[in-house]
């Protein structure tokens, strides 16, 4: 099966001592939720632990000359080896000293700085919800259309800002993913999040509506995003009690606080803010060929300027894209496309209905 867990990652540049300090309030938790882990007692009588961190990694951990790493044994007096780099996906990173509690400190620091320079990195893959059925496209092209005709003239608004039709989604959560050994791990938790999340879903289907513009920032006159909302259905044959937004968002809040839990994706402030992006600047960059598609992981200086979204707003602000029956979660790549389909390549899918729970 072709490798459809990601790509190419370039060397992290080295992370300076105030580097490493940096953001620890935000990283400590964590760091701390890997803190049950093996220690072994050698022959020695010396205690020892290895666990697996991507080589992209190490250059932080090493630090220049060395310095980070002799920092952090002296601060937690243990023994820390580091593969070489190409040493192969069986290295381990290692770390020995003269008691447990030795060596879970020192183990404990490199899990910080993993994670410090993890937040560097821009995500690599996402969790989505495809919003591809052949309605909602045929009502979105119909959007755009519109709104390139009736307010083609708002500043900074034209055809590139859209979403590609064959791409729309919701987004559950993000994640940075830097080897082979981290994106099956992924879809490992995926599936267990998955299908722990839709155990109690009824019929294994949720039909909402999407219906409604809106925008992060505070501006409508420079706005970077901007999607749609979720509504309840009317009554049908098919769905006599309408399902919820709230449903929808339980099972999502669920599947990223597990994988979350799991040490796969980053954490949200908050809940999932759900929505499927129509317009989107970042999206200027897709035409442009620039970085995001080649070089997933590595820091990317996103566009600052936005559009003038006010006359879409009074337009178009109640704009009906139609029902969306959601029926299956991918773990997809982002700034990809697969040939067949034109939404993102999947690395995992998994029907709502019909799972094998555990």
């Amino acid at each position: 099966m072709a490798n459809n867990l990601g790509g190419f990652f370039p060397d992290i540049l080295p992370m300076t001592k105030d580097e490493a300090t940096a953001d620890s309030e935000a990283c400590e938790e964590e760091a701390s939720e890997a803190s049950e882990f093996p220690i072994d007692r050698l022959q020695s009588g010396l205690y020892r632990t290895a666990w697996h961190v991507p080589s992209a990694f190490y250059a932080y951990l090493i630090g220049r000359k060395g310095d980070t790493r002799r920092r952090l044994e002296a601060e937690t007096q243990s023994n820390i080896s580091i593969p070489q780099r190409g040493a192969g996906a069986t290295e381990d990173i290692v770390v020995t000293g003269q008691s447990v509690a030795k060596v879970r400190a020192g183990r404990l620091k490199v899990a910080l700085l993993v994670e410090q320079a993890r937040q560097k990195c821009s995500p690599t893959h996402f969790v989505s919800i495809p919003a591809t059925a052949p309605n909602i496209q045929e009502r979105f092209l119909q959007f755009q259309r519109e709104v390139l005709e009736v307010c083609g003239g708002s500043l900074g608004v034209q055809e590139a800002l859209f979403q590609k039709s064959a791409k729309l989604h919701l987004t559950v959560g993000v994640m940075a993913l830097m080897d082979d050994s981290e994106r099956r791990h992924a879809v490992q938790a995926f599936t267990r999040a998955v299908q722990e999340s839709a155990r109690d879903l009824p019929d294994g289907v949720l039909k909402l509506r999407l219906k409604g513009l809106h925008y992060f920032t505070d501006d409508p006159h420079s706005v970077r995003v901007l999607y749609a909302g979720l509504r309840a259905c009317e009554p049908s044959d098919d769905f006599p009690r309408p399902h919820l937004p709230q449903q929808l968002q339980n099972l999502v809040d669920n599947i990223a606080n597990l994988m979350i839990k799991d040490g796969v994706m980053r954490k949200n402030a908050g809940s999932v803010t759900l929505h499927m992006t129509v317009m989107n600047v970042s999206f200027l960059d897709r035409d442009e060929g620039e970085a995001p598609s080649q070089q997933p992981g590595v820091p990317h200086q996103a566009r600052t300027e936005g559009f003038d979204a006010s006359h879409i707003l009074e337009k178009f602000g109640d704009y009906d894209f139609g029902d969306l029956e959601i029926k299956e979660v991918h773990l997809s790549l982002l700034h990809s496309e697969d040939p067949e389909t034109g939404y993102y390549v999947t690395s995992a899918r998994l029907p709502l209905a019909g799972l094998q729970l555990p």
